[in-house]
């Protein structure tokens, strides 16, 4: 199955969204899981509570970010995170891709016998659809330019504004729109 240049441009978006904030990519696509998802990690993604959880992470790296403490983004754990994250966001949009073009390939319930109903037209779905082999990758890279940028962009904005937060609080409506957008299908 090709992943398709919408598909591969929300990996890329949530891949920028999870370099500027590590959280932000993985929050929103949490967000839309939907309750009733049968497969892992989905399944526990949709869960009201897991979704909480994820949410006040993402809200509490936005709040912590602009404490004088917080550790650089490209300090190794704290990137290597990031783009851990990142690859791991890819995924869940590669198979949420994967799962909505094999229902749009499954014949209608009224065209098949029971014991079909329940399978999909060539299998089960794969664990990792083939792509994520391009999907995760081009996260990964956008998340790593994100974070590199993200940085840049701090420096400059703390000396235009001679203090630290305007530039990290526009940097977050920048990100928290990526991670919208990265939603999108």
């Amino acid at each position: 199955m090709d992943l398709d240049l919408p598909a591969l441009g929300r990996c890329a978006l949530a891949g920028l969204a999870t370099g500027a904030r590590s959280f932000s990519g993985l929050a929103a696509q949490v967000a839309v899981t939907p309750d009733l998802a049968q497969r892992q990690p989905e399944a526990t993604f949709g869960r009201l509570w897991v979704k909480g959880v994820v949410a006040l992470a993402a809200a509490g790296e936005l709040v912590g970010d602009k404490l004088p403490s917080a550790p650089s983004r490209l300090a190794p754990p704290v990137l290597l995170s990031r783009l851990a994250l990142a690859a791991g966001t890819a995924l869940l949009v590669t198979r949420a891709e994967d799962e909505e073009d094999r229902a749009r390939q499954a014949p209608a319930a009224h065209e098949q016998g029971p014991a079909e109903a329940s399978l999909w037209p060539t299998g089960p779905l794969p664990a990792v659809p083939r792509s994520a082999a391009l999907g995760v990758p081009v996260a990964v890279a956008a998340a790593l330019a994100s974070a590199y940028l993200g940085h840049a962009w701090r420096g400059r904005a703390a000396r235009l504004f001679r203090r630290d937060w305007p530039g990290a609080v526009l940097e977050d409506a920048v990100t928290l729109t990526l991670a919208v957008l990265a939603t999108r299908r």
